[in-house]
């Protein structure tokens, strides 16, 4: 064992957390019937996060790049992006706190491809929400496992509730 790269924590005390394999595991409380209670979380590393961040700015910054379309953009990113989602939102994994983490380098795939974008089209500058439509058209898969709610999902939802809106 390198003494070096191990270190001794102790979980019981809520303080500390260790990294390993990509993944932070800290013992945290959550709010149960009978009180707070603690449960071992795990969720993906500030590491693993700067690191997905680096490997996008790489394949997106290049300005030999600027001839590609924006689907060959896409296509790039996507086998990287579905290869991070298989391995961060597994089973065992806090999904809660994952998503919250993964959505910030969601966001960041969507302001690099915006600056791309913008770089390729010098004189047409796109604003946030018709960037989100054309990439979803290209079809950028994303981090999170959050689903957007299409109109048909919506109606779903208000028919369970029992609060479906009746049109004349």
């Amino acid at each position: 064992m390198n003494t070096s790269k191990s270190k001794l924590v102790c979980l019981w005390k809520n303080q500390d957390g260790f990294d390993f394999l990509g993944f932070h595991h800290r013992k945290m409380p959550y709010l149960h019937k009978n009180g707070t209670k603690y449960r071992l979380r795990s969720f993906p590393s500030k590491k693993a996060m700067k690191k997905m961040r680096t490997r996008v700015k790489e394949e997106t910054a290049s300005r030999g790049r600027l001839n590609w379309q924006l689907k060959l953009m896409v296509e790039l990113l996507n086998p990287m992006i579905q290869g991070w989602r298989n391995f961060y939102a597994h089973q065992d994994v806090d999904r809660s706190m994952a998503n919250r983490l993964l959505a910030k380098v969601d966001w960041y795939i969507l302001r690099r491809l915006r600056q791309f974008w913008n770089n390729k089209h010098r004189k047409r500058k796109r604003n946030w929400s018709e960037m989100h439509i054309l990439l979803q058209r290209t079809g950028l898969k994303t981090l999170c496992t959050w689903k957007n709610r299409t109109a048909q999902d919506e109606e779903r939802r208000k028919a369970v509730c029992g609060k479906t809106a009746r049109t004349v």
